[in-house]
């Protein structure tokens, strides 16, 4: 059984299980004590829940000036089955061609750390990372990587703390904004030298993504003098507040700017049909926000769609009609973008443009 239709099966059961208590509709955003907001690596390892289901993942996005672009994906899920590890990774390579493999593992088959972030597959795939260092292998038979990371800007939490949805809750960490990444991918069997920079981030949540959203963006522009990271979570209908935006920007290896739906208001335009999913997909994604004098509106504008992909295209013709129609509809598209950042104190203006990456998660209508 492929690992996509575990997590359709898992979101049943979620949406099946969701207490009453999610009724409430009402968002709540945990305010962290000044020693809770430092990042601890440690505590971003494995964290079984015991008694309900739940879902952990850690993503990593890295690309090079030669035109490749590498995303990883590393889950554990929880059902009443019991634990299960599932491995994704995609490369596109320069002339545009994209690669999807993915791998799922059960119970006795993978291995954790309970004292530091480390999950792995013998011979296969690792994920692993301390205070600044990293290393990220998934092997594929003759399409893989192996690649060594440096974190070289410091990282936080989304929306500044756990956001608890009624009685369920998410919990999402940009524990490293900013990489150096080194190491070889294999394509095709054949082996080639990376260097390039990257991002990495987590998330536990007890509560499925479709439960929470019917849209999530995230921009990254990770260029040699600024990092941009925004990312926007549109709730699902019955929860409020309706928009959820955050937005960081550093200037070599400093923030200077940090915001979230306290001081950010975010908005999405020129939407365009994609047909086979149905969905209105935005081109034109507006952050604009004020914080200690500093006003700030980052414009970020699709180029080019350079991955589609049905995360639902594994399963059968029938489970993929029900869950498409009683549960969720998941799609994710992936653009190169172009980043216009313009900041203003006072009398002072500043307008940068840059170049980056979105992708849209796209749920539900």
């Amino acid at each position: 059984m492929k690992q996509l239709l575990l997590w359709g099966l898992t979101g049943l059961l979620l949406n099946l299980n969701t207490p009453n208590a999610d009724a409430a509709r009402k968002i709540r955003f945990t305010k962290l004590s000044a020693k809770s907001k430092i990042i601890d690596i440690k505590k971003l390892g494995v964290k079984p829940a015991s008694t309900t289901s739940y879902t952990q993942s850690w993503n990593i996005w890295a690309w090079n000036d030669q035109g490749y672009v590498i995303y990883g994906l590393v889950v554990l899920t929880k059902i009443f089955m019991g634990m299960r590890m599932a491995v994704q990774l995609t490369i596109r390579t320069p002339d545009g061609k994209v690669k999807h493999t993915m791998a799922e593992y059960s119970k006795g088959k993978y291995s954790w750390d309970k004292n530091r972030l480390r999950v792995w597959v013998p011979n296969k795939h690792v994920f692993q990372f301390n205070k600044t260092k990293g290393l990220f292998i998934a092997r594929f038979g003759k399409w893989g990587c192996r690649l060594r990371l440096k974190r070289v800007l410091p990282g936080f939490r989304f929306a500044r703390g756990v956001i608890k949805f009624g009685s369920r809750k998410f919990d999402g960490v940009n524990f490293a904004p900013r990489m150096e990444v080194k190491g070889r991918l294999m394509i095709g069997g054949k082996k080639l030298r990376f260097k390039g920079v990257g991002y990495a981030d987590y998330g536990w949540q007890n509560i499925m993504p479709q439960n929470i959203s019917k849209r999530w963006l995230a921009a990254r522009s990770l260029s040699k003098d600024y990092t941009i990271i925004g990312a926007h979570l549109l709730p699902s209908a019955k929860w409020r507040p309706r928009s959820v935006p955050i937005l960081a920007i550093a200037k070599n290896g400093t923030y200077i700017f940090q915001g979230d739906h306290r001081q950010i208001k975010f908005s999405a335009r020129r939407r365009k049909l994609d047909k086979e999913s149905g969905y209105m997909v935005p081109q034109y994604s507006i952050f604009r926000g004020e914080k200690k004098g500093l006003k700030v509106k980052l414009e970020v504008i699709n180029l080019e769609l350079y991955d589609k992909f049905d995360v639902l295209s594994q399963f059968n013709a029938v489970l993929r009609m029900l869950v498409k129609r009683l549960i969720s509809n998941p799609f994710l598209f992936r653009y190169r973008a172009k980043f216009i950042l313009t900041m203003t104190r006072g009398s002072k203006r500043t307008r940068i443009t840059r170049f980056g990456f979105t992708e849209f998660a796209m749920l539900n209508k």
